[in-house]
């Protein structure tokens, strides 16, 4: 999954990421895992994720749906 991917790369663990957005640490594991879907996270958690990472909300984002809503709107 390319959030996990992502947060290893700027070298954090679960626990601090999850500390440094604001959320709970099983509440972001479940995103890693695919248990819970990034894409219906409410838009302040997705946008501290993308700071916090350093990249656009479309690196994150898996549906294509959502995608596309996204390039209509102009936000990539």
């Amino acid at each position: 999954m390319k959030l996990k991917e992502m947060r290893i790369a700027k070298g954090y663990s679960q626990k601090e990421f999850a500390e440094i957005v604001g959320i709970n640490f099983r509440s972001y594991q479940n995103y890693e895992q695919g248990v819970r879907s990034i894409d219906n996270t409410d838009l302040a958690t997705l946008l501290r994720i993308c700071i916090t990472l350093g990249c656009p909300i479309k690196d994150i984002i898996e549906n294509e749906n959502t995608l596309k809503l996204l390039d209509e709107y102009k936000c990539l």
